[in-house]
């Protein structure tokens, strides 16, 4: 009967040794997605700076067209009723009149450099919103990596997520519930 102590005594060693062997596993895993993390934070840190200033400055840029062309738009209505009086004087020779022809072709120029500029702030938001577009990319990645992964590997992947979306530390206590309860259940994701 010695024997059956000494070989459960082996199997348990075994068991511990394995068990081991699977923490210390886990554990370089759950390191290497911490430092995946850190490293996608640093870089989407300055990325989401840049496209902020851009979107502030398309919107800006927008803005100020707009109030632009609303200006310009109210001035040639107003002189648009002297506008062919105008056109017609100059085109006779003037009669004092010139400087009111002058004055709506100066306000035409003006509306199409206020169109011009509008569309360039047009081009500009596109350019920000193809730019997002590399940010999305990425977030898909990683919600797929995360819908892949078992429950024990997701932590990292999650807080990768999280700095994505920007969550507010509100908005990531609701979530880490959910998954809390989600894991509770024996479901994960879905």
């Amino acid at each position: 009967g010695g024997a059956a102590p000494a070989d459960r005594a082996a199997a348990v060693r075994g068991a511990e040794e394995a068990h081991a062997a699977r923490a210390a596993a886990y554990e370089a895993r759950m390191q290497e997605l911490e430092r995946r993390l850190a490293e996608s934070q640093a870089k989407l840190t300055p990325m989401r700076d840049k496209l902020l200033e851009l979107k502030r400055q398309s919107v800006a840029m927008l803005d100020e067209r707009e109030a632009e062309l609303s200006r310009l738009r109210a001035s040639v209505a107003v002189e648009g009723d002297k506008a062919p009086a105008a056109e017609a004087a100059a085109a006779n020779g003037g009669g004092g009149r010139g400087s009111t022809a002058s004055e709506v072709a100066a306000l035409r120029r003006q509306l199409r450099e206020a169109r011009s500029g509008a569309r360039e702030a047009r081009e500009a938001l596109r350019v920000w919103r193809e730019t997002d577009a590399g940010g999305l990319e990425h977030l898909k990645q990683v919600v797929c990596k995360y819908i892949s992964m078992d429950e024990t590997e997701s932590e990292a992947v999650f807080q990768v997520i999280a700095a994505l979306l920007g969550l507010s530390p509100q908005e990531h206590n609701e979530l880490q519930k959910a998954r809390a309860r989600k894991m509770s259940k024996g479901s994960f994701l879905f």
